[in-house]
């Protein structure tokens, strides 16, 4: 009996898709890598409100190394009020994923290839962190598949749509973050495999004048001030960093996304190795596709700035460790099916029911147990509750709803202008002068429905809010409205008459 692969594939797809839309719900920012989704916000409410000035400053936290897509299709719903819209635009995203590595598997294994490699890719705990924050990594990860679905269907129909396709693919996710670029290297190696070197030589051209253009339009914002990640985490910078245990095994807790995170960049190492062997000995397309894409994946946690401190570098390498494990359960089915004669039919479903419930599990304890964001210390944030527990800057810096109701009443008294909000009290400056450092004021600022055209929360050009004293309360002309804080409590008031 064979088993029923369309109803897989449903299922596969949609259970975890569903069992992740609670976190739609959830407040902005989440306390984990809380300065992304900061970022995330801000851009998207900067494009929605001036589409091409966005471009010419900063917002908070926000990375100066691309056109933000992902932010772009999230400003349509935050202008709508539906602030978690960068949210639903990476869910979305995992899903179009989850197909596209099932076509490929189909593509290479037949129907065991369709159901298992979405599963492996639902798997990767970093896949289902991707997927459940205003993250950009599954466009990411789904614009770079299709470039490769692109290739591999050119190559075998040579049809020019299929090409057109990739081409298409690859420009949109160039600007998405701009290192999607690193996809070029598989797309190529397909191409020059199938001994299509003009083809090859366009899709290179078009890759590098992409990245031109994009660097050119993030050149028009601002750099900020101080010595850049590049410098203080770029292993180019730092070679001896590759020679540490620290950095190839360095667990930050017993998290399963930071174990995960961790052995990621380890085992892409390995299985880039035996495909590069198998490569060169079967001469095989497959294993040409996944050498090649797992080293082009391993350029961006190895050659880019931050590399062992930016865990979220791993993204690239969900795909192509999730077929290399296809490839390897495939041919384990094989075997039980032979040598047991163990039925097929029931070896797939309970591949996927084992699959699924491992999923929920997952999802259920370790990224709905963040629900409402709050500094809490549940499963949900890496450092808690299986590691040392929170810094002093991490603690209260988002309170049980205080900062969105005082956002929302900010909100109510139609203030356009970040320099006319004003925070006073314990804000902990001393602790961060960054929004990620506080993540409070973020989200004031976030409900507050204002656009912020300043990337730090202290120490900018004045284009964001202000700060004071409690002694130091601003005259009426200088201010709309203060934001107040006493430990927990923020509350609006306003601001002192002349």
């Amino acid at each position: 009996m064979r088993f029923n692969q369309k109803r897989l594939l449903t299922l596969i797809v949609t259970v975890p898709t569903l069992a992740l839309l609670p976190m739609l719900t959830a407040p902005v920012p989440t306390v984990d890598n809380r300065a992304r989704e900061i970022a995330s916000y801000f851009q998207a409410l900067a494009f929605a409100r001036n589409p091409l000035s966005s471009y010419t400053y900063l917002t908070p936290e926000e990375s100066y190394s691309a056109l933000h897509l992902h932010s772009v299709l999230s400003a349509p719903l935050v202008e709508l009020e539906f602030l978690q819209g960068g949210r639903l635009i990476a869910l979305i995203g995992a899903s179009i994923s989850a197909l596209l590595v099932a076509y490929i598997g189909h593509y290479y294994w037949g129907d065991r290839g369709l159901i298992l490699a979405p599963v492996f890719l639902w798997l990767s705990p970093t896949f289902l962190r991707f997927s459940s924050r205003s993250w950009p990594e599954t466009l990411s990860i789904a614009l770079t598949t299709a470039v490769i679905i692109g290739v591999l269907r050119y190559c075998s129909t040579n049809e020019r749509k299929w090409h057109l396709l990739a081409l298409f693919s690859l420009v949109l996710a160039i600007t998405n973050h701009m290192w999607e670029a690193t996809i070029l290297l598989p797309a190529t190696a397909i191409l020059v495999y199938h001994r299509r070197f003009k083809t090859a030589i366009l899709t290179g051209g078009v890759a590098i004048t992409t990245v031109a253009v994009v660097r050119h339009l993030s050149g028009l914002q601002p750099k900020p001030s101080g010595a850049s990640s590049l410098v203080a985490y770029g292993v180019q910078n730092h070679w001896e960093l590759l020679f540490t245990a620290d950095w190839w095994f360095g667990v930050s807790s017993l998290h399963p996304l930071s174990i995960t995170a961790t052995l990621l960049i380890p085992l892409g190492c390995i299985l880039a190795i035996v495909f590069t062997w198998r490569a060169y000995q079967e001469k095989e397309e497959v294993d040409v596709l996944l050498s090649s894409w797992l080293v082009s994946a391993l350029t961006i946690p190895l050659a880019l700035p931050g590399g062992a401190h930016h865990w979220y570098y791993v993204w690239a390498l969900t795909v192509p460790i999730a077929l290399s494990g296809t490839k390897l359960g495939k041919s384990a089915i094989e075997h039980l099916t032979a040598e047991y004669s163990l039925p097929e039919d029931r070896l797939m479903y309970g591949v996927v029911a084992t699959g699924l419930c491992l999923m929920l599990v997952y999802i259920g304890v370790f990224e709905l147990g963040l629900l409402a964001g709050t500094e809490i210390p549940l499963a949900g944030a890496v450092t808690s509750p299986l590691a040392a527990p929170l810094t002093p800057m991490d603690q209260g810096t988002v309170e049980h709803g205080s900062a969105v109701q005082a956002g929302q009443e900010i909100k109510s008294r139609d203030i356009t202008e970040a320099q006319e909000i004003v925070f006073v009290g314990d804000w902990q400056y001393s602790q961060s002068q960054n929004y990620f450092g506080q993540a409070a004021a973020a989200r004031v600022l976030i409900y507050s429905d204002v656009v912020v055209q300043e990337r730090q929360f202290i120490g900018g050009d004045n284009k964001g809010p202000k700060i004071a004293t409690a002694t130091d309360s601003p005259w009426r002309d200088d201010c709309q409205a203060i934001v107040y804080r006493d430990g927990e409590n923020i509350k609006v008031k306003d601001c002192k008459p002349r």
